[in-house]
Formats: C-alpha cells, sequence, structure tokens
C-alpha cells in the first residue's frame, strides 16, 4: 500500500475525539497508475544517427490536437545503440516550442550502450514532470563522437506514417519535421490525479509555477519543487481537526538542494496568509540553521535553531503545542520553546497537517517522508 495511514480515534461516543494520524510517502510506482503517451517499438530497422557531424538531436512532436496534450511524464525508454566508439554523453529533452528545455533526463554515457543492430531499451527519469503541450519536442540528444561514432535512436522508416498527433524530428542546424519513420521509444504518462488520495491531502500552489510527485525511489517521499519565488503547500482538505493547545505534529522532510526550503507541522485555514496561524518548522536555504515560525491570526515568530541546513538529509521536525507554549525539536533534540509571552505569537484556532516548500532558485525545495499527527 503506498500510503500507508491510519486513524486512531478514542472516545468514539464524545464530540471530543483524540485522532491519530500518520502517514509514510513511500514511492511513485506504488501508488501511480500509467497510460503510454506514445509507444512505438520493434527490432532493428534502422537508426538515426547523432554525432557532432551531423544531427545532434532526434524524436517526436506534439502536434495539434494530439492526445498526448495534458499529459504528465516523467519516464522514458529508448531503444538506443552506438556506432563503433563514440566519446561523450547522451540525455533525453523535452523542449517547448521555443527551442527551452524544460526537462531533461540525467545523462548516459555513449560508449556503454550496444553495437548497432544489438540495440536495447535503456531507461530514463525527467528530472521534473512534464505536462504536454502542442509544440514540445521529446528527445534524444547527442552531440559528441563523430561521422563513424555515433549514437542511434532505433526507428523505422518503412512504416507509412507517424502515429496521429505527432511528427518526427530531427535537427542539425535547424529541424526537419515529417510524418513519415517512426522512432522507436516509449513514454508513459502519470496522471495528477493518481499521485495524491482526493479525499485526504490537497496541494494548494501559493504561486505557479509548482510541481508535485513522488519520487520512484525507497524512501523517496513526496518532492515539491519550483521555480525561484515560488511556494506551494499540502493540507488536509482544509479539515482541521487537531487542536492549537494540545497536539503534536511530526514531520520528515529534506531539501533537496541549496536553494530550497522544506518543512512541516499544523496549519489553520489554508486560504488565509502563509504566515498566519501555524506551527512548522522548516529547513532553510544555503547554510542557514533550520527555523521554527508560530503564527496566530495576526502575526508570527521566527525563532532559528542551532542546526544547519543541509541538502538530501532527513531531519525529523517535530512540535508539541500546549496549552501556554509550542517545544521544537529536530532529530530528537529540543531546539525553540515559544510561549505566551507577548513577544511569542502561538496559534488560537484548529489545525490540520501541512508541508511546506518554498524556491529560491532553479528547481528547488524538498521531500516529505513521513507525516505523523495526534491530539493529546
Amino acid at each position: 500500500m503506498a500510503f500507508p495511514s491510519v486513524y486512531e480515534m478514542t472516545n468514539p461516543l464524545t464530540t471530543v475525539r483524540k485522532q491519530h494520524f500518520w502517514e509514510y510517502f513511500s514511492g511513485a510506482d506504488l501508488t501511480q497508475t500509467t497510460e503510454t503517451v506514445y509507444n512505438q517499438t520493434g527490432g532493428w530497422a534502422g537508426a538515426v544517427p547523432l554525432s557532432g557531424a551531423g544531427n545532434t538531436r532526434t524524436g517526436i512532436r506534439v502536434e495539434s490536437g494530439s492526445s498526448a496534450i495534458g499529459k504528465v511524464v516523467r519516464k522514458i525508454q529508448g531503444e538506443l545503440s552506438k556506432s563503433n566508439s563514440p566519446t561523450g554523453t547522451y540525455k533525453w529533452t523535452i523542449r517547448n516550442n521555443a527551442d527551452t528545455i524544460v526537462a531533461e533526463t540525467p545523462t548516459g554515457v555513449a560508449g556503454d550502450l550496444t553495437e548497432a543492430a544489438t540495440e536495447t531499451f535503456v531507461e530514463f527519469t525527467f528530472d521534473v514532470s512534464r505536462t504536454l503541450v502542442e509544440g514540445d519536442r521529446i528527445q534524444l540528444e547527442f552531440s559528441g563522437g563523430d561521422a563513424s561514432n555515433d549514437v542511434n535512436l532505433s526507428y523505422n522508416n518503412s512504416l507509412p506514417s507517424m502515429p496521429s498527433g505527432f511528427k518526427r524530428c530531427v535537427y542539425g542546424s535547424s529541424y526537419t519535421d515529417t510524418t513519415t519513420g517512426t522512432p522507436y521509444f516509449k513514454l508513459d504518462s502519470t496522471p495528477a490525479s493518481s499521485i495524491l488520495p482526493p479525499y485526504r491531502w490537497t496541494l494548494t500552489s501559493k504561486s505557479t509555477p509548482w510541481l508535485d510527485e513522488m519520487n520512484d525511489s525507497v524512501n523517496g517521499g513526496y518532492k515539491l519543487h519550483a521555480t525561484n519565488g515560488h511556494e506551494g503547500i499540502l493540507t488536509f482538505n482544509n479539515k482541521r481537526q487537531y487542536a492549537h493547545n494540545g497536539s503534536v505534529w511530526i514531520a520528515v522532510c529534506n531539501r533537496f538542494n541549496s536553494s530550497g526550503i522544506m518543512g512541516g507541522g499544523l496549519k489553520g485555514d489554508d486560504t488565509t496568509a502563509e504566515n498566519r496561524n501555524l506551527s512548522r518548522l522548516a529547513i532553510k536555504e544555503s547554510t542557514n540553521k533550520i527555523q521554527a515560525v508560530s503564527c496566530n491570526t495576526t502575526a508570527a515568530t521566527y525563532t532559528n535553531t542551532s542546526v544547519t541546513s543541509v541538502d538530501s538529509t532527513y531531519f525529523v521536525l517535530k512540535g508539541e503545542l500546549g496549552t501556554s507554549s509550542i517545544i521544537y525539536s529536530v532529530d530528537g533534540v529540543t531546539e525553540v520553546t515559544h510561549t505566551t509571552a507577548a513577544s511569542d505569537k502561538l496559534p488560537d484556532a484548529k489545525l490540520q497537517p501541512y508541508v511546506y516548500a518554498s524556491a529560491n532558485g532553479s528547481s528547488s525545495g524538498g521531500n516529505v517522508l513521513y507525516v505523523e499527527t495526534y491530539n493529546t
């Protein structure tokens, strides 16, 4: 089960219930349904060679009316090979109509591919999900090697036409688009509706563009990321079941690069300003300290912990909300206490589980692996 989650309720016959909830965001393959956007495969029937001596890109272009438009893509499998001994690396890209790269895969080593006519399918995952639009080009790119040492994408030039809604494209110094010949690769889509259970979690983008997805790896968690100046939150469909003066929250989060901010906690009405009526710990950008934030409906208190923010490290963040204080801890060590003193602003209304991410650079944010909340 991809989202193991449990509600534990006591006093079920009374109007006051202690709700104990936890959820483990485990991995994309366990939750997401997929559908095929483009799928052309076959035995060796020819190939488009790529090298610095000729064409450097080849793939497909999404045309007007294509069934691929609006599909969210992340994975690609290509039927690849090499000729002789090319040097350098290749990658898959998605370029928009302005020919700007909007998603790309990690690079592959050209010399590691099998020889032409003994091609193999190689799978890659794009760095970000892409919702396809008209004009997008999904392409293999390689500019190393030479005329005798190249990387090949298999295709069948004897087929009468490309599948409806696509054109085959080749790029040297400019694009050539054609409806003949079919590149051999497979592109899958994961509908956004399958990523989060709609009855439980809601992604609210406080500013766009924003991307969210399950990481397809063990303990990969749920990834929230965007470009500079944008932020997004996960909340509980605005169902505020937890007491501002008697509850505990735990969030296991990481930040995947130094320009992102990632954290968790409890928040009130998610239609209000971000820094209102909440309790949060956030892994900050750069080498700034992890920060505790407490807010009522009018103001906020920010206090740094002693813990330095770092990349790709899961921190166990915890807040204990009482009648007169909030105790914040990181990895089991108490770091900050906010009280009812005039200088501290404690939440003063009912709350819901909450995950926060913000981007101060390209493709920034973080991952949440686990969330737990209960009333005391």
